[in-house]
């Protein structure tokens, strides 16, 4: 039985895949596990290869979702961008977003927070 965590997690995962292709993106890949790290999504536009952690909240009491993450989660995200490019995407540019999503009652807000 899934946790209302995951349940959460599902759903903002699933907002932020219809959001993402909403706004012309095409979806690569979806919860790739490569080495040492999961990546959420993977997804390309523009020429661009963009590798997202996705983080979903009910309210914003402990900090916004892209607050969560880590120095050591985009290092890691950054090293699995490395290997998935080096054979197929050598030659195109990276992004690493974070897709916070966040749930208040009926309405939901999605933004997404680069990191250069």
């Amino acid at each position: 039985m899934k946790t209302q965590k995951q349940i959460l997690g599902a759903k903002g995962e699933g907002e932020a895949l219809s959001f993402l292709i909403k706004n012309g993106y095409t979806i690569l890949e979806k919860n790739l596990f490569l080495r040492f790290t999961e990546i959420d999504l993977i997804a390309k536009k523009d020429e661009v290869i963009c590798f997202f952690e996705i983080k979903t909240r009910k309210n914003n009491n402990f900090g916004e979702g892209w607050e969560s993450v880590s120095k050591r989660k985009i290092y890691k995200i950054q090293k699995a961008s490395e290997i998935y490019t080096q054979n197929k995407f050598q030659d195109k540019d990276v992004r690493i977003g974070i897709l916070s999503i966040l749930y208040t009652g009926e309405k939901t807000q999605i933004e997404i927070f680069w990191y250069e």
